[in-house]
C-alpha cells in the first residue's frame, strides 16, 4: 500500500432491475472507464455478484477531498445517478477516508 495522506473512497452497493440487468451493466463499464480518466481518480473497479443476480460493487477511490467532490458534480456522477433511477433498485453510497491507497496490481502465483 501507497501512503497517502487523506485518500478519500466511494463504495456503492447497487441492484439492477431483473428486465434491466444487460443494460445497467452496459452503463456500469462505459462508466468505469470514464470515471477512471477523471482528475484525482486512483482506481475504479466495478465488481459483479458471482450469482449473476443483478448486484454490483462500485468502488471508486480519490486522491482526496477535492477530487472526490468534483466527481460527485460531474457528468459521469449525474448519468451513473441517472442509471440507478431508470435501471435499478434504490442504491446505498458510503464515504469513507483512508490513510493509504490500496495497491490493486494483481500477482501471480508460479
Amino acid at each position: 500500500m501507497t501512503k497517502a495522506n487523506g485518500v478519500k473512497a466511494m463504495t456503492a452497493l447497487l441492484t439492477a432491475l431483473p428486465e434491466k440487468q444487460e443494460e445497467f451493466s452496459q452503463v456500469l463499464r462505459g462508466l468505469r472507464i470514464e470515471i477512471s480518466a477523471q482528475p484525482g481518480c486512483v482506481e475504479c473497479v466495478i465488481g459483479q455478484d458471482i450469482s449473476g443476480e443483478g448486484k454490483y460493487l462500485l468502488l471508486s477511490v480519490w486522491r482526496d477531498g477535492e477530487a472526490l467532490d468534483d466527481h460527485l458534480t460531474s457528468e459521469q456522477f449525474r448519468i451513473l445517478r441517472g442509471a440507478m433511477d431508470i435501471l435499478s433498485k434504490r442504491g446505498d453510497f458510503q464515504l469513507v477516508t483512508a490513510d493509504t491507497i490500496p495497491s490493486f496490481q494483481s500477482t501471480s502465483e508460479p
